[in-house]
């Protein structure tokens, strides 16, 4: 299938720095609900840890009708910047952006241990208060 104008196909790896998971971001042309997905697999079976949806349904149903909108997040849920690790040795997190609770973009962090999805950021009017945890030194 086609992708949207400004949406890439190509699929950016990244993988964890203890180098036993990847992440990458899954089109939504890819998949049945139209919406990217972040999947972590284990190395070295390629077994699919986790699947997360970038846009939860709830936001899918009120992005309709809003095309501009929908084609401005898709395009950042899509593009090599919208997940990391967390860079120290054996970084178990992966920072992302998602619109998971409204029609906005927030950072989020999936903790590979846990696997817990906790939001890092809290859009407020016009500013945004971040949840950040210092990074361990290398």
């Amino acid at each position: 299938s086609t992708l949207r104008p400004g949406i890439s196909q190509d699929f950016e790896v990244e993988v964890k720095p203890s180098g036993d998971r990847f992440a990458y971001i899954l089109p939504g042309s890819a998949q049945a609900d139209r919406v990217p997905h972040l999947v972590v697999r284990r190395i070295p079976d390629g077994a699919i840890e986790t699947d997360i949806p970038l846009i939860s349904e709830d936001v899918w149903e009120a992005l309709s009708g809003q095309e501009d909108l929908t084609g401005q997040i898709l395009a950042v849920l899509s593009s090599p910047d919208a997940f990391e690790w967390s860079p120290h040795v054996g970084g178990h997190y992966l920072a992302f952006a998602a619109a998971l609770d409204k029609p906005k973009l927030d950072l989020y962090r999936f903790d590979t241990w846990s696997d817990n999805i906790r939001p890092l950021t809290t859009a407020r009017v016009g500013r945004v208060k971040a949840d950040v945890e210092p990074l361990q030194p290398l």
